[in-house]
């Protein structure tokens, strides 16, 4: 009886290690992900050290190795895999401006004839500057005592001023345009794009640049509706958000509706992209949750392609006409972190 109970004590110790290793094991798993994200690098690029990881987990036999060239060195042995490419010389496009400057020789060419000529282009480039447009309109009145002063209603007469992008503002459509390319394609910020605009001698608020993209982006919604209707009319996009610090401002409140106590909170910026298209659309949500995607693809009919976040799996059971797919660099991510467990079959499927 003795001998039974030391038997079930020694099996259950053994139970015990068994689970204490594998709980060992998972903890430094997890370390080793935690170290990597912050001493690490984050490339997860998979280089096979030798032909043996690329076995299949079905014993199909493995692919035939690519002979490389071999350039004898008189110190060492190195693989080249392809041959160096020659530089190609930038070829200047034809719809640039030329502005061509001749230079004959400083030698007399009284007894000469002209046979040819040599023409070296180079790309040259004219600093931007800025301008004043001045629209003179000239006011007339008839003369004294004539019959047109006294049928009209108006004494003067002067043209009626052009329309302007943003009324009663400063900035005609060309400097507007150069600000909002800058910040929105260049992704330059406005205090850097003043600095450069003080350097061609106009200072211009930081305030005052802010209030002309507001305005700018109010006058073109009409754009953006209309970028959203052509993308939505796709039958396969991509979505995603990405979390962004906002900074204070009103209307910016907190999921229950409180306005925001800190200097900075955390929203979201929804990217729809149509793949085939090339067009991509970006929605602000001080959210993460499904309001965003379940207005947009409320009528939407086609794919989408997501990660694994769970609100896109309520948006396929919401809206049957929309199919649902993911991403493969996620799951491949999971093979590449499984490779210090398992090598051979995480190499696989790398």
């Amino acid at each position: 009886m003795k001998g039974y109970i030391e038997l079930e004590k020694y099996a259950a110790l053994e139970a015990q290690n068994k689970l204490l290793g594998e709980q060992v094991e998972y903890l430094k798993f997890q370390l080793d992900q935690l170290k990597r994200m912050v001493f690490g690098a984050r490339s997860e690029r998979y280089i096979p050290d030798s032909p043996d990881e690329q076995l299949s987990l079905f014993d199909t036999p493995p692919r035939p190795a690519i002979e490389k060239e071999k350039v004898k060195i008189p110190s060492h042995e190195r693989n080249k895999s392809r041959p160096k490419k020659k530089p190609v010389r930038l070829v200047l496009p034809a719809h640039l401006k030329r502005e061509e400057q001749v230079i004959e020789p400083d030698i007399d060419l009284t007894n000469m004839v002209r046979i040819g000529e040599e023409r070296t282009e180079m790309l040259h480039y004219t600093p931007a500057e800025l301008s004043v447009r001045v629209i003179i309109r000239p006011k007339y009145v008839a003369k004294a005592g004539s019959a047109d002063k006294k049928k009209a209603n108006s004494p003067i007469a002067i043209a009626d001023l052009p329309s302007r992008f943003i009324d009663k503002c400063i900035a005609d459509e060309s400097l507007l345009r150069v600000i909002l390319t800058d910040k929105y394609l260049d992704h330059l910020p406005l205090y850097r794009i003043a600095a450069r605009f003080e350097r061609m001698g106009m200072v211009i608020p930081h305030s005052t640049m802010c209030g002309w993209v507001g305005q700018s982006a109010g006058r073109m919604k009409v754009l953006y509706n209309k970028l959203i209707e052509v993308v939505l009319a796709s039958a396969y996009l991509q979505v995603d958000e990405t979390r962004m610090e906002v900074l204070p401002g009103k209307g910016n409140k907190s999921s229950r509706g409180k306005p925001k106590k800190r200097k900075t909170h955390r929203g979201y910026l929804w990217g729809y992209h149509a793949v085939y298209k090339k067009l991509i659309f970006f929605d602000y949500s001080p959210t993460r949750g499904a309001d965003n995607p379940v207005e947009h693809l409320e009528h939407f009919k086609g794919c989408i392609q997501t990660d694994c976040y769970d609100v896109y799996d309520h948006i396929r059971k919401l809206y049957p006409d929309v199919k649902h797919y993911h991403c493969l660099g996620h799951s491949r991510r999971e093979f590449e972190k499984a490779l210090g467990n398992d090598a051979q079959r995480a190499g696989h499927a790398l």
